[in-house]
């Protein structure tokens, strides 16, 4: 992940990436350098926030973001099949027991593992704090446990949240969860919402070029198209 003055430098730079984008599709094709993670929201808009079924994503990334990231939006090679069921089915499992044991948290998975992890040395880290003690082990589990009940009392907003569930789309169009909002996607899921909004932070270049063979035109009009098929799709 880029470092906060990378960061600040390639928001500076996104206006002149994006006034280089056509000319790189027209040269370059879908191996355009200039559609970049950082300037995407600002070329594809509204349609990069797809709202579907929280079941609806069942696989997540196992390193979250395949080799090369943030420097491109358009990826190939097999990334996306190496996405796994198992870190989403053991999040949900977590916050299930979690929202179960509402009445006394420190007999929840969650708090007993962070626990563990202190006993072993290996203390969790968190945005940057470290979970080394019971009592920051607890806030943690309460902090989960808020937002759970305030899914279930208000629904997914994605207003409330500090930052987007992020997620990639494969080849074939299927939704794959990163690394951010992970509790929040198994809450929903827990919790039988009827939706989430998703923020897609890239995809794989066959999915491009499928929207581009089929719409024709130009790339970024067809990529976005794409997506919110995707959303229509999702819903229905």
């Amino acid at each position: 992940m880029p470092s906060p003055a990378a960061r600040t430098l390639l928001r500076f730079l996104s206006p002149g990436l994006a006034l280089l984008v056509p000319t790189g599709f027209r040269l370059l094709g879908l191996a355009n350098p200039f559609l970049t993670p950082w300037n995407a929201p600002t070329l594809l808009g509204a349609s990069l926030d797809i709202t579907l079924p929280p079941q609806a994503i069942r696989r997540k990334l196992p390193h979250g973001r395949p080799a090369g990231w943030p420097g491109r939006f358009l990826f190939a090679d097999d990334w996306d099949r190496r996405a796994s069921e198992e870190p989403i089915m053991r999040a949900c499992d977590y916050m299930a027991d979690l929202m179960a044991c509402s009445d006394d948290l420190t007999r929840s998975l969650v708090f007993r593992e962070m626990m563990e992890r202190v006993a072993a040395g290996r203390p969790l880290v968190k945005a940057g704090v470290v979970i080394g003690d019971a009592a920051q082990a607890l806030r943690h589990c309460e902090d989960y446990l808020c937002t759970g009940l305030s899914l279930r009392a208000q629904g997914y907003r994605a207003e409330m949240a500090p930052d987007a569930i992020e997620v990639a789309v494969a080849r074939d169009g299927e939704i794959l969860h990163l690394r951010q909002g992970n509790h929040r996607l198994a809450l929903a899921q827990v919790l039988g919402l009827p939706s989430v909004c998703v923020r897609v932070r890239f995809m794989h270049r066959d999915f491009a070029a499928a929207r581009l063979a089929g719409a024709g035109g130009r790339p970024l009009a067809a990529i976005g198209a794409g997506l919110r098929q995707l959303s229509r799709a999702a819903v229905r």
